[in-house]
């Protein structure tokens, strides 16, 4: 108990009375003394107050009124345009990071990933082969193809050669036959003439004449279609006999006939003898079209087989470069279908929505209010210290919240 003529001594943060334990004790002694001494010269027996000394903290409290402002606000919005298909909050919601918020019609996005991954696929396929190592041994067989493909048109053409040297041969012998007969025909008509005009009555030989083709032959110019007699029917008037007609005169109009005849046989024989010429023409024609085709099929065939081993590995490296440039393609389209939806950065509460279902919306642009080198005023934090700015952020990104 300590008296003092103030009152009672206040309570003493336990701080001080930390370090000065002992300073205190000897100023409480000599206080004790210093009243001992008033009273002993005043003559009052007066009990003086007393109190408990205590250790403890000093605190103090405000209280006032006022509104929220959060430190840090983000400004979201997705990576390309379209047109809004679902929303997944509303405003006042509680979102954790990497919570989706809302989402795009990813329909374009999937077709265009589609086309990519089709792209790499077929790529991919051209690559494996040529490293599939049957390059040589496909041109190799392309070329024993060729070849022989080379052979088989040689043959035919020789075939269709020979074919149409045959004709031809035919053709001239039928028509040496009935230029035979043609000249036999004119000597027959000319000796019954003379003999008509000389007023003979001896017989004479009947002219011979060609057979016409019976149908069905070709072009009624058979080989050697042999010959029949055009006078086969006795003359009304007995020629031939000694009843005094010249049969000369009688068989002048058979002999016509049969010149006549004659002709339109070497006529026929000449006509087909120049269509089976024309048949050898074309077809030697056709011939050597068809064996320079062969022969370049061979000599492609040759050169992709030189090339098949030379040329694989630079082949090999330009299709690799190829697939990578392929799959590049797939992976930004893919990222394109993964930015239809719309994500938190970070955790927060949504303030504000600016769309609905069904709305276009543009691609975002800008940066938050918040972000470091604007003039944005930065709200000061409980205890009276301004909130230190965030360290710098790569261009196009926003700032997280603490």
């Amino acid at each position: 108990m300590i008296p003092t003529t103030r009152g009672v001594i206040p309570t003493v943060s336990a701080r001080t009375a930390a370090k000065t334990t002992r300073a205190r004790a000897l100023r409480a002694a000599g206080l004790a003394g210093l009243l001992a001494l008033a009273a002993a010269c005043t003559g009052d027996t007066t009990t003086a107050p007393t109190a408990v000394v205590d250790r403890g903290t000093v605190s103090t409290a405000v209280s006032a009124s006022g509104t929220l402002v959060s430190i840090t606000q983000q400004n979201l919005g997705f990576a390309d345009r379209g047109q809004i298909a679902e929303l997944f909050v509303k405003v006042g919601d509680a979102v954790q990071a990497g919570q989706p918020l809302a989402r795009l019609d990813d329909a374009a996005a999937r077709s265009r990933l589609a086309s990519a991954q089709a792209q790499l696929d077929q790529q991919q396929a051209s690559l494996g082969k040529l490293t599939g190592g049957n390059s040589v041994e496909a041109a190799q067989a392309a070329l024993d193809s060729a070849r022989e493909i080379l052979d088989a048109t040689r043959g035919q053409v020789a075939a269709t050669d020979a074919a149409d040297a045959s004709a031809i041969d035919r053709a001239r012998v039928q028509l040496a036959f009935d230029e035979k007969q043609l000249e036999l025909a004119k000597r027959q008509l000319e000796k019954d003439q003379k003999a008509c005009r000389s007023g003979s009555t001896t017989p004479t030989t009947p002219a011979p004449t060609a057979r016409p083709a019976t149908e069905g032959s070709s072009e009624g110019t058979g080989l050697l279609t042999g010959l029949s007699n055009a006078n086969t029917n006795s003359s009304p008037t007995g020629a031939g006999t000694s009843t005094g007609t010249n049969p000369a005169c009688t068989a002048i109009p058979t002999d016509k006939q049969a010149v006549q005849t004659a002709k339109g046989a070497v006529i026929q024989s000449r006509t087909a003898l120049d269509a089976a010429e024309h048949q050898r023409d074309t077809d030697r024609a056709a011939g050597r079209v068809n064996i320079a085709n062969a022969e370049s099929a061979v000599s492609d065939a040759q050169s992709r087989l030189d090339s098949a081993g030379n040329d694989a590995p630079a082949d090999i490296d330009v299709q690799e470069a190829v697939v990578r440039d392929a799959e590049n393609s797939v992976a930004d389209a893919r990222r394109a279908v993964e930015d239809t939806v719309l994500r938190a950065p970070v955790a927060g509460t949504v303030s504000a929505i600016n769309g609905a279902v069904g709305d276009f919306v543009a691609a975002a642009g800008g940066a938050t209010p918040l972000a470091p080198g604007t003039d944005a005023r930065i709200p000061v934090a409980a205890g009276g210290r301004p909130t230190p700015l965030p360290p710098p952020t790569p261009p196009g990104t926003a700032p997280s919240s603490p």
